[in-house]
C-alpha cells in the first residue's frame, strides 16, 4: 500500500507494518513493572504464581480478540475511539476515547517518565532529583517528541522496533540463565494455592497486560489494517506473555523461597546468583532501557489519541492538523509531551492511578461489546481478515470477565472514573454547541 495518505487515515501516511505494531505493544505492556513484580507474585502465590499470569494472560487473550476482529473491520485513524464511534455513536467514543488518553495514556507516560528517573539514579544519583531530574525529564520527552514530528510514524516506529530489541536482550538473557541454572526444587509445586487467591492476583497482572488498546490510536497510520491490527497486535501481546511467563519462572527458579524478600530488585538479585555483578548491573540498564522503550511507543501512540477526538470535533482542531512537510500530527505530539514532562515533573500520582485502573475496566467492557455491535451489523465485511470463532462467544465471555473484575474496584475507584465520564459528557455537549 502507498505510504500517501488515504481518506480512512485522516491525512496522515500509513506507514506502519505489522512488526512496528508488535514493536509498540510489547514496550507498552511490558514496562517498568516486571523488573519488581516477581516478587509480589512469589509472596501471594509461591512457586505457583506462573498460574496467575496464564490466568491474567487468558483473560486478556479474549479482549485482545475483540480489539483484533475490531481493527480488522475497522481501519480508520483512532483505534478503540474509532471502533466504539462506528458501533455506538459519537458520544461513547469520546467517553472511551477520553478514558484512554487521561486514564490509561497520559498517566502511564507521566508515571513511566518518573519511573524511568527513578530508575537511572540507581546508577547515576546525581540524576535522581532538583534541576537535573527536570532537565532530563524535558530532553527525554521532547527529544521522543521532535522524533515523532520530524520523522513521522515511520521513523517513529523504526526507533520503537530498535529500543524493544534493547529492552528484551536483558530479559532474554535471563530467561536463558534460568531455564540453565534454576533448581528444580525451586520451582516444584507442593500445594496449588485457592483458586480466589490465584483469581486475585490475576487481577492484578491483568494491569501489566494492558497497553493494546493504547497502542491502537495508530490505526490511521497502519499499513493494510485490516491484516496488520491481528497480525500485530496479537503478535506483540504473544511476545509478552511469554517474556512475562519466563521471567517469573527465572526469578522462581534462581532466588526460590528467598524471591519474596528481593522486593526492590528481585530479576536484578536473581541475575546476580549466576553472573554476578556484571549481571545484575545488566538488568538494571535492562529497566532503564524498558522505561525508555515504553516512552518511545507512548510517543507514537498517544498523540494519536487526541489527533482522532480533534479530527471528530471534540476537541480544538490545531490538534487534528497534519504538519504539511513530515506528515505528522506535529501539535498533537507536542501537546502530549508537554502535558505527560509537566507531570512527570510534579510526580503526584495517587489519585490519577486509582483512574487509571477503573477507567481501564471501563473501556474494555464498551470495546469487547462494540465487537458485538460490528459483527452484527457485518461493519468491514469486504476487507475483514479476521473472524472470531463461534460468532459472539468470545465478546460475550470478555465481557462476563470485565464486569467479575469491576466487582473488586473500590468506591473510590469508582468515583474517579464516574467523575470523568460526568466530565465527558459536559465536554461533549459543549463542543456540540461550539460546533453548532
Amino acid at each position: 500500500m502507498s505510504d500517501r495518505p488515504d481518506p480512512g487515515s485522516a491525512g496522515l501516511a500509513r506507514t506502519i507494518g505489522p512488526l512496528g505494531l508488535a514493536s509498540s505493544v510489547i514496550n507498552v505492556i511490558i514496562g517498568s513493572s516486571i523488573f519488581v513484580f516477581p516478587a509480589t507474585v512469589a509472596a501471594a502465590l509461591g512457586s505457583a504464581g506462573i498460574l496467575a499470569y496464564l490466568v491474567a494472560a487468558l483473560a486478556m487473550g479474549l479482549i485482545a480478540l475483540c480489539f483484533a476482529e475490531s481493527g480488522s473491520r475497522v481501519t480508520t485513524a483512532g483505534g478503540a475511539y474509532a471502533y466504539v464511534e462506528t458501533a455506538f455513536g459519537p458520544f461513547a467514543a469520546w467517553v472511551v476515547g477520553l478514558l484512554i488518553y487521561l486514564g490509561v495514556q497520559l498517566i502511564a507516560s507521566a508515571v513511566v517518565g518518573s519511573v524511568f528517573i527513578r530508575s537511572l539514579s540507581v546508577l547515576i544519583p546525581a540524576v535522581g532529583e532538583g534541576a537535573p531530574r527536570v532537565a532530563l525529564l524535558l530532553a527525554i520527552f521532547g527529544g521522543f517528541a521532535a522524533i515523532n514530528i520530524r520523522g513521522g510514524a515511520r521513523l517513529g516506529a523504526k526507533v520503537v522496533e530498535g529500543v524493544t530489541i534493547a529492552k528484551l536482550a536483558p530479559l532474554v538473557i535471563l530467561v536463558a540463565v534460568g531455564l540453565v541454572a534454576f533448581r528444580p526444587e525451586f520451582v516444584r509445586w507442593e500445594t496449588i494455592p485457592p483458586a480466589a487467591d490465584i483469581g486475585r492476583m490475576a487481577m492484578r497482572l491483568l494491569y501489566l497486560f494492558a497497553g493494546l488498546e493504547a497502542v491502537l490510536a495508530v490505526s490511521g497510520e497502519l499499513k493494510n489494517p485490516s491484516r496488520t491490527v491481528p497480525l500485530g497486535g496479537l503478535g506483540g501481546l504473544g511476545v509478552a506473555t511469554a517474556i512475562y511467563l519466563g521471567v517469573q519462572f527465572a526469578a522462581q527458579g534462581l532466588l526460590g523461597p528467598e524471591l519474596p524478600s528481593h522486593d526492590k530488585a528481585p530479576l536484578a538479585d536473581a541475575a546476580a546468583t549466576v553472573l554476578g555483578n556484571p549481571g545484575r548491573t545488566l538488568i538494571l540498564l535492562g529497566a532503564v532501557i524498558s522505561t525508555l522503550g515504553f516512552l518511545s511507543a507512548d510517543m507514537l501512540a498517544s498523540p494519536r489519541s487526541l489527533f482522532a477526538m480533534a479530527n471528530a470535533g471534540r476537541l480544538p482542531r490545531a490538534l487534528a492538523s497534519v504538519h504539511p512537510r513530515f506528515q505528522s500530527p506535529a501539535i498533537a505530539i507536542a501537546t502530549h509531551a508537554a502535558m505527560a514532562c509537566g507531570l512527570s515533573i510534579a510526580a503526584d500520582f495517587d489519585t490519577l492511578t486509582a483512574l487509571a485502573s477503573s477507567a481501564l475496566l471501563l473501556i474494555y467492557l464498551v470495546c469487547s461489546a462494540a465487537t458485538l455491535v460490528l459483527q452484527r451489523r457485518r461493519v468491514g465485511e469486504d476487507q475483514v481478515t479476521l473472524r472470531l470463532p463461534l460468532g459472539p462467544v468470545i465478546p460475550l465471555a470478555a465481557m462476563a470477565l470485565v464486569v467479575a473484575l469491576m466487582t473488586t474496584l473500590t468506591q473510590r475507584e469508582i468515583i474517579a472514573v464516574l467523575v470523568v465520564v460526568a466530565g465527558a459528557g459536559l465536554t461533549y455537549l459543549a463542543s456540540r454547541r461550539t460546533a453548532s
